[in-house]
């Protein structure tokens, strides 16, 4: 007898395993197939019809020597039907399913779950994924019946010129009284068009590096034997410039390149690049449309060579003759990691992908690598290549309690700082200034009795914005006037901002400097306004841009001649292993965007910190040394895995009862293999109007503590409980 391990979507609801069918003989059904199953109840009267089926994807096809009425009678249910096979071919090869298997080992996470993320939408295991939804349309300008253009004036007649050369858009003309003249005497007819896999086109200013070094830099890479390698300390240009070469190389031996991008607008401004250089360029990422991504999925699975330029989604992508794989900025943990099960980590995803993949190679490209990973490239367990810049930038670190930096009556800007920017708009080159916390302040303390304002929902401190005179939580993206903001201690409605964040800094230069045009950027902004923004700052429509971290989002800047940081502590509090690092990269990575002979500025009030001396100099390989030695110390990577277990319940004291419970079970298994820390309440202590807490495993041997992870599950805890393993946590 022939039995089917099924997946439906209810094993992904319920983060389970498959369901057993039965098959009949004449059923040709292959692992990877999708299928039509009965799953649950039907009356006995009723007709078996689309409309009772569920869309399953087959796992695991084997046989038994059973009978149908002894394995029912065994078991204790009756077996159903596979219905039907929808598929020709298996829509998930072997080499995929095993790479699932694996992933869902690694991240506990049922492999219907994780299966669930490995497909287009219109691909996944659920029955309204068989209906394809329309893509996006827009009206076009094309030639009518009448040709007689003899009494058409000049204006008419280079429009009906235009629309025979390239695509007009309708909306372009649509207030022209010559062009409806047009449309209305049928020179001109309006069509729709359903557009899929839309492309954008940066404009831009990029110069391809074709110096001997980086030449010699590609041939070690193709050489290499190493799956994974890490190439660090190239700056966005040689990178683009190094993946030009190598996709090159690929394309010309009909082998396909994978490139991976860390936001949009990355990957909009390297396709632009490419589209120079080759033909036909895809581009893959998780803001297009269903049908788009369907449709990329399809046609790269069915070309034998490919260039791909995708966000992290690309990881799942299947691709055929796949050689390289190229990874932009593999230090931004934060976007290369998702949120919610299963936790990837997806550099880990794409160093699991290339094990599954024939002949395949990953390279991790880094202007500044994580500590991690540049640890596993000098103990030789990755391929170690890095290309040291020439090119440097004056810098320097400007101490904030100096009398001499002090300009009265404010306390975001040095009074060397304010030279700069002068000295530096007069050469009419542009300044960047990353304040990296929203708002007008920090906190907001009663005037009464001290208590700081925070979120009733999370618990996080509330962030005042004078624009509007309302607070904001950060977290729960939810807004309060002042008139709603009260002390829940002593009542008071009088508040006192301290610190400073963006709209502060905006405020104090503008006082101090009012001749100067401002914008800002946060990562609030849409991409298209972006677009316009970024456009605006490298024609000089304006002097200086006061932005985020999300000025790190953005590739293309022109004729920057200064990048400050106005509070570069921010962030030497936050609790985890991986602080200083980040803000070492955010700044490595921001100097990048400066034009050559820029300087690079540092205000801080621990001037003493090594950490940015070896940011400023480029100082990579002594902050590494330093890093490693505390990290030894207290036992964090390279020098363990972590996992996070989070806990979630709207009741403060069932959450705490379960997380003492889960520490009892964990320290009884695993604690001679691994370190357990917590439970602990962490920063945001509550989300959505859910108590959490954590407990942190610290650990080198994932083999003798992933039984012990796979029982999680049956320990009875409360039942609004909730429990998330995090995998490699990024942040607490």
């Amino acid at each position: 007898m022939k039995l089917v391990t099924v997946i439906v979507d209810r094993n992904i609801q319920m983060d389970s395993e498959g369901f057993t069918y039965f098959c009949d003989e004449n059923i040709s059904c292959k692992s990877g197939q999708r299928v039509y199953v009965q799953f649950g109840q039907v009356k006995k009267d009723a007709k078996l019809n689309e409309k009772n089926f569920e869309v399953g994807l087959v796992i695991d096809v084997y046989e038994t020597n059973l009978s149908r009425e002894e394995y029912e009678n065994l078991k204790g249910f009756k077996l159903k039907d596979i219905i039907k096979v929808l598929d020709e071919d298996p829509i998930m090869t072997e080499n995929m399913m095993d790479f699932a298997k694996n992933l869902s080992n690694y991240y506990k996470t049922s492999l219907a779950t994780v299966i669930s993320t490995m497909f287009p939408p219109v691909m996944k295991v659920k029955k309204s994924a068989l209906k394809h939804t329309k893509g996006r349309k827009i009206s076009y300008l094309e030639l009518g019946g009448n040709n007689n253009y003899s009494l058409l004036s000049e204006k008419q007649l280079d429009l009906i010129n235009k629309v025979k050369t390239e695509d007009v858009l309708a909306n372009s003309y649509k207030d022209r009284v010559y062009a409806q003249f047009l449309v209305q005497n049928n020179y001109l007819k309006v069509v729709e068009r359903v557009v899929l896999n839309d492309k954008k086109l940066y404009e831009l200013d990029f110069s391809k590096d074709e110096s001997s070094e980086l030449v010699t830099l590609k041939n070690k890479l193709i050489q290499t034997d190493k799956n994974i390698n890490l190439v660090s300390f190239l700056s966005l240009n040689k990178s683009i410039s190094l993946m030009l070469d190598m996709a090159k190389e690929n394309y010309s031996i009909s082998q396909s390149t994978l490139i991976i991008v860390p936001s949009l607008g990355y990957l909009n401004y390297i396709y632009s690049v490419f589209n120079n250089y080759f033909d036909d360029v895809d581009i893959y990422h998780s803001s297009m449309s269903d049908t788009e991504i369907y449709q990329t999925y399809e046609e790269i699975k069915n070309k034998e060579k490919s260039i791909v330029i995708a966000t992290q989604i690309g990881a799942f992508l299947n691709i055929k003759n796949l050689r390289t794989i190229l990874v932009l900025n593999a230090e931004d943990v934060s976007a290369y990691k998702r949120d919610g099960a299963p936790t990837y980590r997806y550099l880990d995803v794409f160093m699991k992908k290339v094990k599954h993949e024939e002949n395949c190679k990953l390279f991790l490209l880094s202007k500044a690598p994580t500590i991690e990973l540049y640890a596993y490239a000098k103990t030789k367990k990755i391929g170690d290549f890095a290309m040291k810049s020439k090119e440097s930038s004056s810098s320097l670190v400007i101490d904030m309690t100096s009398p001499n930096e002090q300009v009265e009556g404010f306390s975001t800007f040095s009074q060397t700082l304010l030279d700069k920017i002068d000295e530096t708009i007069k050469r009419n080159n542009q300044v960047i200034l990353v304040e990296n916390r929203k708002g007008y302040s920090s906190l907001s303390e009663c005037s009464e009795c001290g208590t700081i304002l925070k979120c009733e929902t999370c618990n996080s401190p509330l962030i005042y914005y004078k624009k509007g005179d309302k607070y904001y939580c950060n977290h729960c993206h939810t807004y309060l006037s002042s008139m709603e903001v009260t002390c829940k201690k002593c009542f008071s409605q009088d508040f006192e901002q301290i610190g400073f964040g963006m709209d502060k800094t905006v405020e104090d230069l503008n006082r101090l400097r009012p001749n100067y045009s401002i914008q800002t950027l946060t990562a609030d902004v849409k991409d298209n306004e972006v677009k316009k923004l970024i456009y605006g700052f490298n024609e000089n429509k304006f002097n200086i841009l006061v932005a985020t971290n999300a000025v790190l989002n953005v590739p293309n800047y022109k004729n920057v001649g200064l990048i400050a940081f106005i509070n570069a502590d921010l962030g030497l509090s936050i609790p985890f292993y991986n602080s200083e690092e980040i803000i070492y990269q955010n700044i490595v990575n921001i100097g990048d965007k400066l034009s050559k002979g820029g300087a690079l500025l540092i205000q801080t009030y621990n001037k003493e910190f090594n950490l940015f001396k070896y940011a400023l100099t480029n100082d990579y390989e002594h902050f590494f040394e330093e890093q490693l030695k505390q990290r030894k110390q207290i036992f964090d990577p390279p020098y363990s895995k972590q996992i996070l277990i989070r806990l979630k319940n709207t009741n403060s004291r069932s959450v705490f009862n379960d997380s003492f419970l889960i520490k009892r079970f964990l320290v009884n298994h695993i604690s001679d293999f691994a370190n357990i820390y917590g439970p602990n309440i962490p920063y945001i202590s509550r989300e959505g109007g859910k108590y959490i807490i954590n407990i942190l495993i610290k650990y080198k041997e994932f083999d003798k503590i992933s039984s012990c992870l796979d029982k999680l599950k049956s320990i009875k805890i409360s039942y609004n409980t909730k429990m998330l393993l995090d995998m490699d946590p990024v942040s607490i």
